[in-house]
């Protein structure tokens, strides 16, 4: 697993970009900094509460517990996908559905969990995690062979050891209870080959099926085989075009910053330039 992370790093789209430093970005950076609609305000929590729970209705309202469904939920970073997916397991969670969570590695689904249980202390339900299983995809699959007591199945490679995995499955007739009512998959983009081969088999057979797929942010998207998308043409498509997370100016900034090759004595400049900003403009830094 660890030559193939090396030959294959998770880089984000863009990273390995040649960098120049330009005058202009510090220039253009003092100017945003002038604007009074870039002074960030204090958050409003009630706002966020209310928003949230606008959201929440409107969710289960298009897609209640009692309709089959397969929803795909498109969007930016920060436009509510993985919040949207969480909405779904609180209300089926909450109600004693088995809901199972997929993501791509352990350290999103660890993130997932804590998320859970965040919510379960807030509405008062500490019975709610255990109704809601979030796994990575190896987790699952060795979960799967534990319960159908396949031994034996050994490869090189943790994606070699998946697809010999999905093959004796599909020859072994998994009873109804091993499908989860409801079918989460975050991050639909990160996944490579294999694992898409995976969710699809466990899509195809669940009863509810929730997936999330960002865009602008794939890991492995110049390595992926074409069509691999093509079965999830017959979900319905849920698009999020709103930025919940970052201000639009937030990110102006940061890629002036990130596209400005900045020496030591240059990156002191800015830190000058933007402590006098800020200073006169909170009294503070």
């Amino acid at each position: 697993r660890l030559k193939f992370i090396y030959r294959n790093p998770p880089i984000r789209r863009g990273s390995f970009q040649d960098y120049k430093y330009e005058m202009s970005h510090r220039e253009e950076l003092a100017y945003l900094l002038d604007r009074a609609d870039v002074i960030p305000t204090r958050p409003s929590i009630s706002r966020f509460e209310t928003i949230a729970q606008t959201q929440r209705n409107s969710l289960l309202k298009r897609y209640p517990l009692n309709k089959k469904c397969k929803i795909l939920f498109e969007g930016i970073p920060g436009s509510g996908k993985t919040y949207s997916l969480l909405t779904l397991a609180q209300q089926w969670g909450t109600e004693g559905y088995p809901v199972l969570f997929l993501c791509y590695n352990k350290a999103l689904a660890a993130q997932i969990r804590v998320w859970v249980k965040s919510i379960a202390h807030e509405i008062g339900d500490d019975e709610l995690a255990e109704f809601i299983q979030v796994m990575d995809i190896y987790q699952h699959a060795k979960n799967i062979s534990d319960i159908l007591g396949i031994e034996g199945i050994n490869a090189d490679d943790y994606n070699d050891w998946l697809a010999l995995m999905l093959e004796e499955i599909t020859r072994n007739r998994l009873q109804e209870s091993d499908f989860p009512d409801l079918l989460l998959v975050d991050e639909v983009q990160d996944f490579n080959d294999v694992q898409i081969e995976w969710i699809k088999f466990w899509s195809q057979r669940s009863q509810w099926v929730a997936i999330s797929r960002g865009f602008g942010q794939e890991l492995y998207d110049s390595q992926l085989s074409a069509g691999r998308y093509n079965w999830l043409d017959s979900f319905q498509i849920e698009k999020l075009t709103t930025n919940y997370r970052n201000p639009g100016k937030l990110f102006v900034l940061s890629d002036l910053m990130c596209n400005s090759n900045l020496s030591s004595k240059n990156v002191n400049d800015a830190e000058t330039l933007i402590k006098r900003k800020l200073k006169n403009k909170y009294d503070t830094i």
